[in-house]
């Protein structure tokens, strides 16, 4: 139907390939969930692309799940929102933490 055709040509499109693969980048190709690598990846809207459309292409909307898991979001994305939501929080705040080590000067 209708709905169904917009879906296919967003994920047709440019920005959608160049979204999943951000997403995917950042999780280092591992489902989020079980922590598979490179097995069956897809990129899952945390917020549905049907309610929240502005959200689309946006990173922090995304997250790396593999087909299993992904399967188990089905009819229950809402669910999972405040979920995902926290883990990606957690990610990026980890991810951009500064990891130097400074070493101590010495005063002779």
């Amino acid at each position: 139907g209708f709905k169904s055709d917009i879906y296919r040509r967003v994920r047709n499109s440019n920005e959608f390939k160049q979204w999943r693969e951000k997403i995917f980048k950042r999780d280092n190709y591992i489902c989020q969930e079980c922590y598979v690598k490179g097995t069956s990846l897809q990129p899952h809207h945390i917020k549905t692309y049907s309610k929240y459309p502005q959200l689309a292409f946006n990173v922090n909307n995304g997250i790396t799940l593999c087909k299993r898991c992904h399967g188990k979001t089905l009819k229950k994305e809402e669910q999972f929102e405040e979920y995902f939501e926290a883990k990606i929080q957690a990610k990026l705040s980890s991810q951009y933490t500064p990891q130097l080590i400074i070493p101590k000067m010495t005063i002779s």
